[in-house]
């Protein structure tokens, strides 16, 4: 079956011109509710910045973070810091949020963490993905 586009063709009594209109009319329209449901969608979003604290550089915690995190519908990135600590951006819908720092703390990181803290934080709207930084 060939995927063909849409044609609206004028009814009886109705002119081509305004046909065509209907049909941007449309086309607005959905690109409108596209919209309002991204926006929708942006307003239960929640970021979290988190500090890990122990021995959390040199062991792969951040590898094993970023693969955590491909499970779930999150964006973000994680980096060390000159301290020793490791700081965590994540920030999508909360119970997203939320089930991947349970993830964190109940896998194989935890014997590696001694001390956690973290604050809400403004939603980055322009973050894409989930990165290691440098």
């Amino acid at each position: 079956m060939e995927n063909k586009p849409k044609v609206f063709l004028p009814s009886q009594g109705e002119s081509i011109s305004t046909t065509l209109k209907m049909g941007w009319d449309r086309i607005e329209k959905q690109a409108c509710q596209k919209w309002t449901q991204e926006e929708d969608w942006k307003r239960f979003m929640v970021a979290r910045c988190l500090f890990y604290g122990g021995k959390v550089q040199g062991v792969g915690f951040r590898y094993s973070v970023k693969q955590l995190a491909s499970g779930y519908d999150i964006l973000g990135w994680i980096r060390n810091l000159p301290d020793g600590r490791v700081q965590l951006w994540l920030q999508g819908r909360v119970e997203e949020v939320d089930a991947m720092e349970c993830a964190i703390l109940e896998s194989h990181l935890k014997g590696f963490i001694r001390e956690t803290e973290g604050k809400e934080e403004k939603v980055d709207l322009f973050l894409k993905g989930f990165d290691i930084s440098k």
